[in-house]
């Protein structure tokens, strides 16, 4: 049994250029979608005076206003060979706790002083936006990826 195959080498040289090919027509998908769920981030976080008690808003602010909405970026860590990394982040300490939710918290001092250290917000139930948000995005952007491959000859079956 033999196996001939016409122009060999001219297939494994258009196959090693298909990785390059796709990393760069999957970019601005990539990009695209990563920058428009930061947005949809930023635009779902509160201005910070939202739900604050009646005591905290009197008080001095402890946190700028706008700092959960400002410290949402996207950075692109690359394309190597084939790969692209495109990361969407939170860079501020409270987005946890937004996330997450938050309980009141209360302590009693060695002089019987109460102090409600929770009275910032108060208890919050957890919105799991962030997490929520990446995955909406991500589904589009893995049927835009998707088609990508298709219009290149590509056999994709099911879906993300």
């Amino acid at each position: 049994m033999s196996l001939q195959w016409d122009g060999l080498k001219e297939f494994e040289e258009e196959f090693g250029k298909i990785p390059e090919t796709l990393t760069t027509e999957a970019a601005p998908i990539v990009k695209r979608n990563a920058t428009n769920a930061a947005a949809d981030v930023r635009a779902a976080y509160p201005v910070r005076t939202t739900g604050l008690t009646p005591t905290a808003r009197r008080r001095k602010p402890w946190y700028p206003p706008g700092l959960l909405k400002g410290r949402v970026f996207v950075s692109t860590l690359g394309a190597v060979r084939g790969s692209l990394g495109v990361v969407v982040k939170s860079n501020d300490p409270i987005a946890w706790l937004f996330d997450n939710g938050s309980q009141a918290r209360h302590y009693v001092t060695r002089g019987g002083a109460t102090h409600n250290t929770g009275e910032m917000w108060g208890p919050t139930p957890p919105t799991h936006l962030f997490v929520r948000t990446m995955i909406q995005h991500r589904r589009v952007m893995y049927g835009e990826l998707k088609d990508l491959l298709v219009k290149h000859g590509f056999v994709v079956t099911g879906d993300a």
